[in-house]
């Protein structure tokens, strides 16, 4: 499947901050976290996914499965 240019630009932008952190995973979240503060500063807004819901909130219904 031919890869368009924006997907390429992605793909090579998000290598160029692995190599940056020599592919270490906290790095790169630390780094990220570090950019969200500076973003906010500068008066970004930025969104984040709302708290996970806790078992008594959610509407599903769990039944124990009889005992065999």
């Amino acid at each position: 499947m031919p890869e368009n240019e924006t997907i390429a630009e992605i793909h090579r932008a998000r290598a160029d901050r692995a190599r940056e952190c020599n592919y270490d995973v906290d790095v790169m979240f630390a780094k990220m976290g570090e950019e969200l503060k500076r973003l906010e500063a500068e008066g970004w807004k930025v969104a984040s996914h709302p708290a996970r819901r806790t078992a008594e909130e959610t509407c599903v219904m769990r039944e124990e499965l009889p005992k065999a």
